[in-house]
């Protein structure tokens, strides 16, 4: 398959290549036709126009957020090939090209690192989801270990955030919507002097809730959330800047923790088999209101120097998090199991790099990288069972990597990071410390090597080989003394980037994964909480492409799709869950059974997923006139290991409608999303007291208001 897909791309890239000089000939005025503006990324380290960057990276605007209603990560789905967003709970679980993490807890980091202004977010429980005022998102796709390295094994999502301007701005949205949704979001930044300038940016949202409650009338699901980030600037000289950023948020998503068993399927039913349970999506019949909160704060200081030999640049960074969730655990009347989970994370980060200066004939960038992290639940409670464990986390890495400008079409890329990582593990159940503190090491070289060829000024092709690693972790949900061992993604790529039209950029991705060491998380018989293994191994194959065009005034179009043939090759005895039976029929809840899975779909990655995305807009003598509309679709995407639940193939359309006044500082919007009312899966546990899912949100229209100062 990898083959036919190069072929694919070599000759996409000669025809490209081919359009971009013939249909461009040197007399033909640019400005005369529409033009696709050029997007300056920080995907190797150093700002670079998106498309001379030999990485596959997909670039989000602050226009494509909003055309598209993404106003949280997890909507990133909806504009990322390859990307799917989950949720156990409290945790925010994203999958690219199949690699994802299947538990969360303290010190199990995500595979798919999550970045804000290059720092590391290392809570899984405590990212912070909705998107403040941001100058672009990042989506770095397949690993990025050399650069990167923090477990960035299938890849990451760094959001880059505007820095202080010393002009005075000011802006703000208002938003109102179905389930009494509102929210405001502001910004406004100012110099304080010729060489301070700061920032701040703000948002209030709540709702109702949309869960219904059978059991005790009324909404279950509200959310709140409030959020601040302020900047501060320094730039005394020509050479020296110093950022400063401080941000916090505190959010109350009792959506998160509210549950219901999927097609009835509950043990309450074999104790009771008439009992009141939902028959329908978002509806709910616990006997308690769920409670889900999670807040945090961050600080970091980011420094830049430039002298005559290089850069030098510094980032530290301090991250805090602390999240409860108490909830049903069978989402039934019955006044069964309560689980209750209080976690803490703290993290502090240190990463020196120097760069050689731009548009050399060999660049370089090379640096070291320190990181600490400490995480704690008091407690981890299910029933009469209570842990508390303690996990710390030191690890130091170096890198460096090299490009050689061989000639202006010509460019070699090679690059190498050194990990070590030391953990250390208590684990206390019922106040009892069951074995004396554990400690284990990892360590890791992960290289790159990549080439880049030129065809014109407006289209390039590359090859690639990069490692990754995860590093192996204790389990602090469960009893085991005993670490899993590290994760290792080892992927070849070829890529094609090119313009061929002013109008017009394409953009495609074919990768091969070797994935092995997989960190899943289990549930086995008896167990109320998740337990650690190692999986195996996994090929991952597929094709991806980007396209953008505005082939006349005021119209833009974007597409992408993903095929993805995500594999397990090896992954015998996984623990699944299937429906208890008593003389054949199912009588509620399920029981463990050991299940040989090598040969099936990885989890959460389906093999088709595409996007289409249309802003239209016609200025007046009135104002400017508009709408945007982005349609997602997926095939089936796979959430137990022997495929037993499963979300169907699904749809999701948003829309907006503008109206915008000419002196362009206010706009009126009426916006929908989830406009095709689609119930889809958002979380899946299949545990012994059933199969317990909980649903994104239903369709939803409002109105909005945007005002610039």
């Amino acid at each position: 398959m990898l083959g036919r897909l190069t072929s694919a791309i070599a000759l996409a890239a000669v025809s490209s290549a081919v359009q971009a000089q013939v249909q461009k000939p040197a007399t033909q005025p640019e400005a005369a036709e529409p033009v696709i503006e050029d997007i300056v990324v920080t995907a190797s380290r150093r700002s670079e126009n998106l498309q001379r960057v030999p990485i596959a990276v997909t670039a989000i605007t602050p226009s494509t957020l909003q055309t598209a209603s993404v106003d949280t990560a997890l909507k990133l789905t909806q504009l990322t090939p390859g990307l799917f967003f989950g949720r156990n709970t409290l945790a925010l679980q994203p999958t690219l090209r199949g690699i994802g993490a299947t538990s969360a807890g303290p010190g199990n980091e995500s595979p798919i690192a999550v970045y804000i202004d290059g720092v590391y977010q290392p809570d899984l429980s405590g990212n912070q989801l909705d998107l403040l005022k941001v100058e672009r998102v990042e989506v770095l796709r397949g690993p990025q270990g050399t650069l990167f390295g923090r477990n960035a094994t299938g890849g990451l999502i760094n959001i880059i955030t505007p820095d202080p301007t010393f002009d005075p701005q000011a802006e703000a949205r208002l938003k109102y919507g179905r389930f009494n949704e509102r929210s405001v979001r502001a910004y406004g930044s100012t110099g304080l002097s010729d060489t301070v300038a700061i920032d701040f940016a703000g948002l209030y949202s709540a709702d109702d809730g949309y869960v219904r409650n059978l059991l005790l009338g009324g909404k279950d699901g509200d959310r709140r959330s409030l959020a601040g980030r302020a900047k501060l600037l320094l730039k005394p000289s020509d050479v020296f800047e110093a950022k400063f950023t401080f941000n916090a948020f505190n959010v109350k998503d009792d959506s998160l923790a509210v549950g219901q068993p999927l097609d009835r399927n509950a043990s309450a039913r074999a104790t009771n088999p008439s009992i009141l349970l939902p028959t329908r999506p978002n509806e709910t019949t616990v006997n308690f209101r769920s409670l889900a909160r999670s807040r945090g704060l961050g600080a970091s200081l980011e420094m830049g120097l430039d002298t005559d030999f290089a850069r030098l640049e510094t980032t530290s960074s301090y991250t805090r998090n602390r999240s409860v969730l108490i909830r049903d655990s069978d989402s039934s009347p019955l006044p069964a199991v309560t689980s209750t989970g209080i976690m803490t994370t703290q993290a502090a980060a240190q990463e020196i790099r120097l760069l050689s200066g731009p548009d050399e004939k060999l660049e370089w960038i090379t640096g070291i990288y320190g990181f600490y992290s400490r995480g704690i639940y008091r407690p981890l409670q299910f029933g009469t069972t209570s842990l508390t464990p303690t996990l710390n986390v030191y690890s130091l890495a170096g890198f460096a990597d090299v490009t050689w400008k061989i000639s202006d079409r010509l460019h070699l890329v090679g690059g190498l990071r050194y990990t070590y990582e030391k953990r250390d593990y208590v684990q206390v159940v019922n106040n009892v410390q069951i074995f004396p503190k554990q400690k284990k090491s990892f360590d890791n070289w992960a290289p790159k090597a990549l080439a880049q060829y030129f065809f014109t000024d407006h289209a390039n092709v590359y090859v690639s080989y990069s490692r990754a690693f995860k590093s192996g972790i204790f389990n602090g949900q469960a009893t085991s003394p005993v670490p899993v061992n590290p994760e290792i993604n080892n992927a070849l790529e070829v890529g094609l980037k090119a313009d061929p039209l002013p109008w017009l950029r394409t953009n495609f991705a074919a990768f091969l994964c070797k994935y092995r060491d997989l960190q899943i998380g289990v549930r086995p018989p008896g167990n109320l909480n998740t337990v650690l293994t190692n999986a195996g191994k996994a090929t991952i194959k597929g094709l991806e492409a980007e396209l953008t065009a505005a082939p006349v005034r005021g119209l833009e179009l974007r597409g992408a799709f993903s095929i993805l043939d995500a594999k397990y090759d090896e992954l015998k005895n996984v623990v699944i869950q299937v429906p208890a039976l008593v003389g054949g029929v199912p009588v509620g809840g399920n029981v463990g059974l050991l299940f040989d899975a090598s040969g099936t779909r990885m989890l959460r990655a389906p093999t088709f997923t595409a996007s289409l995305g249309i802003t239209y807009s016609r200025e007046t003598s009135l104002g400017t006139f508009g709408f945007s509309s982005n349609i997602f679709t997926s095939a089936k995407v796979r959430h137990t290991y022997d495929g037993r639940v499963n979300q169907p193939a699904y749809t999701l359309v948003t829309g907006e409608i503008f109206f915008e006044l000419p002196s362009e500082k206010i706009r009126f919007s009426i916006w929908g999303d989830n406009l095709t009312n689609r119930h889809v899966l958002d979380t899946v546990s299949t545990v012994a007291q059933g199969d317990i899912v909980a649903y994104n949100r239903p369709r939803r229209i409002g109105v909005a208001a945007d005002f610039r100062f």
